[in-house]
């Protein structure tokens, strides 16, 4: 074959940024519905420890049985996306299916491709009747509820691995109500000083409001 010498028209390709902005996770009511629908155990296990670490699918199905200390309760990850080396808790509910599923000493822990997984997976969100949905979105669901129910952002970001922590900034807006409650801590440290500070500006308020502009005010305060 005679080899092509001329000039590669892919070069000319502009390559569009990738959207990372994309957000979807999944409520309450539509994780148990999933997990019902979903027709291949092994699938249903994955998308179980998925919503208990935060783990990419690609880490699950990677993930083997030597990394995985049921005694320390702990999945250690040496390969990520982002190069490093990381630790995650295991949670009891994730620890139970480990058991139920057989540790071994090696091995995978999920039997799995990927194309089986994402084939049993689109077919339980048809059934669950749950859209706009990937499997990726099962992190995102991991990290809001983390934070919706407490969790600070500096151990997410340890959890999934970011290097960059504008990216766990994204899930900062879910945590508003709990901060709103957290600085309540502060609310009756000087409530007596605070409370008069208040009426002391109501009051001044109302009289600029009632004191015409006539070069009297300083002498109407005093």
């Amino acid at each position: 074959l005679k080899k092509f010498r001329d000039i590669n028209p892919c070069n000319a390709v502009v390559r569009q940024k990738e959207n990372n902005s994309r957000w979807r996770y999944l409520s309450i009511p539509e994780i148990k519905r999933l997990l019902e629908c979903c027709p291949k155990e092994e699938v249903r296990n994955t998308i179980i420890c998925a919503l208990n670490t935060g783990m990419r699918k690609g880490v699950i199905l990677k993930l083997q049985w030597e990394n995985v200390d049921l005694v320390g309760d702990t999945i250690y990850i040496l390969e990520s996306k982002s190069g490093n080396h990381r630790e995650i808790p295991i949670l009891p509910s994730l620890k139970r299916l480990f058991i139920s599923i057989g540790e071994r000493r090696s091995g995978p822990v999920f039997n799995l491709t990927a194309e089986q997984c994402d084939y049993s997976f689109e077919k339980a969100l048809k059934q669950a009747k749950i859209e706009n949905f990937r499997y990726h979105d099962l992190r995102h669901t991991f990290a809001s509820h983390f934070v919706m129910n407490g969790g600070r952002l500096p151990e997410l970001q340890k959890i999934l691995g970011h290097s960059d922590f504008k990216l766990t900034l994204r899930y900062a807006h879910l945590s508003k109500n709990h901060l709103q409650q957290a600085i309540k801590v502060v609310e009756n440290i000087i409530p007596e000083i605070a409370e008069r500070e208040i009426l002391h500006i109501e009051n001044m308020a109302e009289v600029k409001k009632n004191t015409k502009s006539d070069g009297h005010f300083l002498d109407t305060l005093g």
